[in-house]
């Protein structure tokens, strides 16, 4: 990000990298977790990642649209990454239990 130098583009294509690399890992540990659980549990799972796909999206979409300016791309993106992140180390100590 500090590459970016203050320009918004940048700022959200180093935001949409950083996205990327968590998504990987959410995928990853997501996968994981799934192999550790039993039929019932993989259910509960599936429903429940689904439930969180929908609210990220639509949370963040919130913060897309609060000014109508250049800085809700950054906002948006920002909220998509920390989302992200958060449910990949979640997903990370289910596989672990």
């Amino acid at each position: 990000m500090d590459t970016a130098g203050g320009v918004t583009s940048a700022m959200v294509e180093c935001i949409g990298a950083e996205i990327k690399r968590h998504d990987g890992r959410l995928n990853a540990q997501y996968k994981a977790a799934m192999a550790t659980l039993d039929k019932t549990q993989q259910d509960l799972l599936l429903d429940a990642q689904r439930q969180w796909l929908k609210y990220r999206d639509a949370n963040c979409m919130f913060y897309a649209q609060q000014t109508g300016g250049t800085m809700d791309r950054i906002n948006s993106s920002s909220c998509v990454l920390d989302a992200t992140a958060r449910r990949a180390d979640e997903l990370e100590a289910i596989a672990g239990m």
